[in-house]
């Protein structure tokens, strides 16, 4: 042990006399001469014992943390591509200078980054067509909610009350009526929920005005759960468009259009 520490802070035995070195050993720094045996230095407290620390052994900044980054950390992959997105780069990280043995391919990396979003981009804006509610935690469609009543006579006025629930959540923004004429009936309210779409004061308004054939009709009709009903009052005026024949029953069918879920599902908590 004794000849070992001697061995270790530069002295030597010689005859069982202990004496200096003149080699150039002796002239070594401390860390040197404590690296022939790093046991017992660390053992004795002269060098810290700091094995296998990452400063020590492939830390950051060494082999295999920094490979690489010439290219995502060069300026040329910093540059703005319109509609993509930039490489990412490493907080922290320095632009390396490329020498002249070393071709800068971070302009031909950037591209065939570009071009790998742009294709992923436009696959997920074709799948949308197909499946519009993929990134979404509800489905939601856009359906009809059909409502009728029957008129049991042609040429003979009554009044009548259309009413129903759909299956889903349904939120219309568009009202049709199959009227084959002006004049042929009359509403006076859409109403859910004691919520009306109609604020005339009671007053008629002409179904033949929510034809198909319509243009910018658009109306937010309250949004209609299967718990509530919408209920649709009005009248039948006992006038016969040319081409039917008096006497005889007519269907008259209000379709609420719009946005919904699919059949089955619930509004996420909370709304």
């Amino acid at each position: 042990m004794l000849r070992k520490l001697a061995t270790l802070v530069g002295l030597s035995t010689m005859g069982g006399m202990t004496v200096h070195s003149a080699s150039a050993e002796t002239r070594k720094d401390a860390r040197t001469l404590a690296m022939r045996d790093p046991a017992l230095a660390s053992a004795l407290g002269i060098i810290g014992d700091d094995f296998g620390a990452e400063s020590r052994f492939g830390g950051y900044g060494s082999f295999g943390s920094s490979f690489g980054d010439d290219v995502l950390t060069h300026p040329a992959t910093q540059m703005a591509v319109p509609g993509t997105t930039p490489i990412p780069v490493r907080p922290g990280s320095a632009a390396v200078v490329h020498p002249a043995n070393h071709p800068d391919n971070s302009t031909a990396v950037q591209q065939m980054w570009n071009n790998h979003m742009s294709r992923q981009a436009a696959t997920r804006k074709r799948l949308a067509g197909l499946y519009p509610n993929a990134d979404s935690d509800v489905d939601v469609e856009r359906y009809s909610f059909p409502i009728n009543t029957i008129i049991t006579a042609l040429g003979t006025a009554q009044n009548f009350v259309m009413s129903g629930s759909p299956d889903c959540t349904i939120r219309p923004q568009r009202v049709l009526f199959n009227s084959p004429a002006p004049a042929f009936a009359f509403i006076t309210d859409i109403k859910v929920s004691n919520v009306s779409a109609l604020i005339g004061g009671g007053n008629m308004e002409d179904t033949f005005f929510y034809g198909a054939n319509g243009q910018g009709l658009e109306i937010d009709v309250p949004t209609i759960n299967p718990q509530n009903k919408v209920i649709v009052p009005g009248s039948y005026s006992s006038y016969t468009p040319q081409g039917f024949t008096p006497g005889v029953s007519f269907t008259l069918v209000a379709s609420f259009r719009g946005p919904s879920l699919v059949t089955g599902q619930m509004p996420p908590s909370g709304i």
